[in-house]
C-alpha cells in the first residue's frame, strides 16, 4: 500500500483520478478548513452527512461509527498530542472503502505520527516498530509509551485500509494506556501519601488529589465510548474476518483499561475517605482541647464566685442585714459560709479532675 504525502490541490487531483487506479492507498488531511472538506467529499462522491461529521467541531469529538452503502466511517477520540494530557480530546474522523482510506484530524495526533512516515513512501504490511518513525522525533514522549505491534498483513486476512485502521488503533492504545498507568501511579502515591501527611502538606495533598481524579474523569471519557464502537465493528458486516479478530483483541484490552481506571478511582476515593477520616479526627481533638480550656477556665470561674459575694454583698452603699451590730459575728458567719463554698467546690473539681 502507497502512503504519499500531498497538499490539498494535489488531494484533490487524486480524488479526481481515484477511479482510475486499482492501488489501494491513505490520504491525510490535518486542519482542513470545512468548505475543504465539503469539497473533498464532494470529489469522492461521499454521503453529504460527512460534510457535518467530519467538521471540527467539538461535538463531533466522540467514538461513533456510520455505515453507508459504499463506505465505512468511524470517528476515533485521542487526546491532545502537543499537551500530552488527555484533557484535550481531538477526534480522527476515517472514511473507508476497499481501494482507499480517508483520515481527517483538527491537529497532529499521536497515532498518526506513528503511523505515516514524513518521507514519500511507506510499507505498511512491514509490522517492525522501528519502520514507523514520529516527524516529531521526540524520544522523551516515545520513552514512556509502551510499544505492543500485531504482525499484520494481506496474509491474515486484512485489506491495506484495514492494515491502517489497525495501526492507527495500536498507536492509540499505546499511548492510552501509558495515561492509565500514569494516572495508577498516582492514584497510589496519593493512598500512600494520605496516611503520613502533615498538616503543612495538606493544601497540597487536596490540590494533587482533585487533579488526579479529574484526569481519571477524561480518560473514562475516552476509554468507555471505543467498547461500544469496538463492538458495532466487530459486528458489522463492512469489515473483514481478518480485522475482527484484531479489533475482539483491543476490545478485551479497552476492557483491562477500564478496569485498571476503575481500580484507581477506587484508590484514590479510599485515599479522600482516609484523608476525610484524618482531618475529622483532628478537627475532634482540637475541638477537645477547646472543651478542656474550657473547662478549667469554668472552674476556676466558679471557685471564685463565693469571694465574689463577698466582695458584692459588703460593697453595697446600703445598709445590709448584721451591719448595724458593733460585733463581727454576721460578717464572720458570712465568710464562712463562702469559704466553705469555696472549699466544697475545690474538692468536687479535683475529684472530677476538672483542674
Amino acid at each position: 500500500m502507497i502512503i504519499k504525502s500531498a497538499n490539498f490541490t494535489e488531494a484533490c487531483d487524486i480524488a479526481v483520478k481515484h477511479n482510475k487506479s486499482l492501488n489501494p492507498y491513505a490520504m491525510v488531511f490535518i486542519g482542513l478548513e470545512d468548505e475543504q472538506i465539503w469539497e473533498i467529499r464532494r470529489l469522492y462522491n461521499l454521503h453529504p452527512l460527512l460534510d457535518s461529521e467530519c467538521e471540527s467541531s467539538y461535538f463531533n469529538n466522540k467514538d461513533s461509527m456510520l455505515v453507508f452503502d459504499d463506505c465505512l466511517f468511524v470517528i476515533i477520540n485521542d487526546a491532545d498530542y502537543k499537551n500530552d494530557d488527555p484533557e484535550t480530546p481531538l477526534s480522527l474522523k476515517i472514511i473507508k472503502r476497499d481501494n482507499f482510506i480517508l483520515i481527517f484530524c483538527e491537529d497532529d495526533l499521536y497515532c498518526i505520527d506513528r503511523v505515516f512516515q514524513e518521507n514519500s513512501f511507506a510499507n505498511l504490511n512491514d509490522s517492525s516498530p522501528q519502520k514507523i518513525k514520529t516527524m516529531f522525533n521526540s524520544e522523551e514522549k516515545d520513552s514512556t509509551i509502551p510499544e505492543f505491534w500485531f504482525e499484520i498483513t494481506e496474509a491474515n486476512g486484512c485489506s491495506p485500509t484495514e492494515i491502517i485502521i489497525v495501526r492507527l488503533y495500536e498507536s492509540l492504545y499505546c499511548r492510552l494506556e501509558a495515561f492509565i498507568l500514569d494516572a495508577d501511579l498516582e492514584a497510589r502515591e496519593c493512598l500512600d501519601r494520605c496516611r503520613v501527611i502533615g498538616p503543612d502538606d495538606r493544601v497540597d495533598f487536596i490540590i494533587r488529589l482533585s487533579s488526579n481524579q479529574k484526569r481519571l474523569i477524561y480518560l473514562f471519557d475516552l476509554v468507555d465510548p471505543k467498547i461500544k464502537i469496538l463492538q458495532k465493528l466487530v459486528g458489522s458486516e463492512n469489515v473483514s474476518k481478518g480485522l475482527k479478530h484484531y479489533l475482539m483483541s483491543l476490545l478485551s484490552k479497552t476492557y483491562v483499561f477500564q478496569q485498571r481506571l476503575r481500580m484507581s478511582q477506587s484508590m484514590l476515593n479510599t485515599a479522600e475517605h482516609i484523608y476525610s477520616v484524618q482531618v475529622d479526627q483532628a478537627l475532634n481533638d482540637y475541638s477537645d482541647k477547646l472543651n478542656e480550656i474550657s473547662r478549667y477556665f469554668s472552674a476556676f470561674s466558679a471557685i471564685f464566685l463565693p469571694l465574689n459575694l463577698i466582695a458584692g454583698y459588703f460593697g453595697m452603699n446600703v445598709i445590709v442585714p448584721g451591719q448595724m451590730y458593733e460585733n463581727l459575728n454576721t460578717f464572720i458567719i458570712i465568710c464562712g459560709i463562702c469559704i466553705g463554698i469555696f472549699i466544697l467546690l475545690v474538692i468536687y473539681y479535683k475529684i472530677k479532675k476538672w483542674i
